[in-house]
């Protein structure tokens, strides 16, 4: 079965509902008069795993939440053990919208327009940038009919309080791959950013909505730098792009044989117990 911690949603609660005093602009400030505080509450591991059971005695990490309130690098280990006494076998991670975590799903209207601003005055071609912006969609209230106000709101409730841009969710990995490489070329817009512009959204949010429509969901990489793995694991499916280096406690025969769709591993160091594997595998 599937195990979550449930204090990540009571975090970001109290971090939104206190950074309504202070500002978005002060975010980084709040985060760390509030590191202490939370602490106690989530243990000092900058994230957690996941395990979904094979039912055989074994399982796979199939999630991995992250904290928040961390702003420096970190290691990712999985462990040779589930805390029930499964096997971890595998590495089944959906880390969403990697490799191209820095492309906003949902941005306040007013931040959007502002980082479109940006991208025209740093000479984005005129095609590239009606492609970019092509797949994002607006959404707002103002003057529309009641009965189509109504229908909006069922969907998209936040509009009460802000227009949005939602990214199109049909939108193609090849599309995905160039909006990421405009926001990064012509803004320098990465995936710390993109946290930013997300958290934008859930204060608003979270200040106005019982129920959200919103899913930030705790899947930040931008501080995740290596990953180890124990030797019991023969397969490892997640993007990788973010790690430097991938420790493996078997060895490089035994990795060699390790089911792997790991995305952007050129320039990642994979190191077995028997030595470093050059060039890394892609």
């Amino acid at each position: 079965m599937k195990k979550r911690i449930s204090v990540f949603g009571f975090l970001l609660a109290l971090i939104l509902l206190c950074s309504s005093f202070y500002g978005c602009d002060s975010f980084g400030e709040l985060v760390d008069d509030l590191v202490d505080q939370t602490e106690d509450l989530l243990g000092k591991s900058p994230y957690e795993l996941i395990y979904t059971s094979n039912g055989d005695g074994t399982c796979y990490v199939s999630d991995i939440l992250t904290r928040p309130d961390i702003m420096q690098s970190y290691t990712v280990e999985i462990p040779e053990k589930s805390p029930d006494g499964d096997t971890v076998v595998g590495v089944e991670v959906m880390l969403y919208d990697t490799p191209y975590r820095n492309v906003p799903h949902w941005m306040l209207a007013e931040d959007f327009e502002a980082l479109c601003s940006t991208i025209k005055e740093n000479g984005i071609k005129e095609f590239d940038y009606v492609k970019m912006t092509s797949h994002y969609l607006k959404f707002s209230i103002t003057g529309l009919e009641e009965q189509s106000k109504l229908e909006l709101l069922e969907v998209f409730p936040i509009v009460e309080y802000a227009d949005i841009y939602v990214l199109d969710s049909n939108v193609t990995e090849d599309s995905m791959e160039m909006i990421s490489r405009c926001l990064t070329t012509y803004a320098g817009f990465d995936e710390k950013a993109r946290y930013q512009a997300d958290c934008k959204v859930l204060k608003v949010q979270s200040e106005n909505l019982a129920d959200g429509t919103y899913d930030g969901n705790w899947h930040y990489t931008a501080y995740m730098d290596q990953l180890i793995l124990p030797a019991t694991v023969h397969t490892v499916r997640m993007p990788s792009s973010f790690f430097k280096e991938i420790t493996f406690a078997g060895t490089k025969v035994q990795w060699a044989q390790v089911s792997c769709e790991l995305r952007s591993l050129q320039g990642t160091g994979i190191i077995c117990s028997d030595g470093e594997l050059l060039p890394a595998r892609e």
